[in-house]
């Protein structure tokens, strides 16, 4: 998943020739070492971590919440 991300970052950079910003979760692929080594490499991509439990960034919380009332 590291690879696809990365890769999908530096076509989309090519492409605009614009810098990348990432808004992630804590998910633990995009909070490892590695990951933090390849976001380091790229001058041209920024990250954004979201805090570890944000329903109010993330619109899907309130589908999840209704899917488990029913």
């Amino acid at each position: 998943m590291t690879t696809d991300v990365t890769k999908v970052a530096r076509l989309t950079h090519q492409r605009l020739q614009a810098p990348i910003v990432l808004i992630w979760d804590n998910l633990n692929t995009h909070v490892s070492r590695r990951m933090h080594a390849l976001i380091a490499a790229r001058s041209w991509l920024a990250v954004i971590r979201l805090p570890s439990y944000a329903p109010g960034l993330n619109p899907a919380e309130g589908v999840w919440r209704w899917m488990n009332a029913a």
